[in-house]
């Protein structure tokens, strides 16, 4: 229960939504709505702010701390002047009960929008291409000290990348900034990791990546 929510929208001609995460094994989520980051890294059992949206239907995508992808069909034409608390319940992994995208109305109402597959979404043949074409090759494992890696961009993009622990807990995050097209060289600071197995999610532009390394503590 959230006892700060809306009961109408912040414009009458609008619709205001808030997000939830909810899921029970996802420390964080980000949330995305056509393509385009909205929330990033939302933290579980925490809420965000109100956004304004025009009365239409989207596609909302979750992205969990492992860089996985969850596409769900989000119609909102309907609710002009409304507002909504949109939240994730149940297992990110899809153990039971499996994650579920659902949209809480002040009336009261609650119903789960629904998952779409692979065909159903929207530009991603254009956007799995591009995802295709962007390599990162980490280069061995890990002493103690810097992870070696190697990033093929086919075009310039922002470049991000997050250390999570075995736990899915951020333990480093380090920004790059714009990086040009072709092959560039990256170094990130493991020093001070405890011995261990680590994932690293990559985020290049819109596209997603996930490589494991392993820290070998002295």
């Amino acid at each position: 229960v959230y006892d700060q929510a809306q009961q109408t929208a912040n414009a009458s001609t609008g619709v205001s939504l808030l997000f939830c995460n909810g899921a029970a094994d996802a420390p964080t989520l980000d949330f995305s709505v056509d393509g385009e980051l909205l929330h990033n890294d939302v933290a579980q059992g925490s809420y965000t702010a109100y956004t304004d949206f025009a009365p239409s239907n989207y596609q909302f995508k979750l992205t969990d701390a492992m860089g996985m992808m969850k596409v769900y069909d989000a119609r909102f034409g309907f609710w002009k002047g409304g507002s909504a608390v949109v939240y994730t319940s149940g297992n990110y992994d899809d153990s039971n009960p499996a994650l579920k995208l659902y949209v809480a109305l002040p009336t009261g109402g609650t119903f789960p929008l629904r998952e779409l597959t692979d065909s159903e979404i929207e530009g991603r043949g254009s956007y799995a291409a591009i995802e295709e074409d962007v390599r990162i090759n980490t280069l061995g494992n890990v002493t103690y000290g810097y992870v070696e890696t190697e990033l093929y961009l086919p075009e310039a993009a922002h470049v991000r990348a997050t250390i999570f622990n075995s736990q899915g807990l951020p333990v480093y995050t380090e920004k790059y900034g714009k990086l040009d097209a072709g092959t560039n060289s990256i170094d990130i600071d493991a020093y001070g990791l405890a011995g261990g197995n680590y994932f690293v999610r990559w985020k290049v532009g819109r596209v997603v990546q996930t490589q494991r390394i392993v820290v070998v503590g002295y």
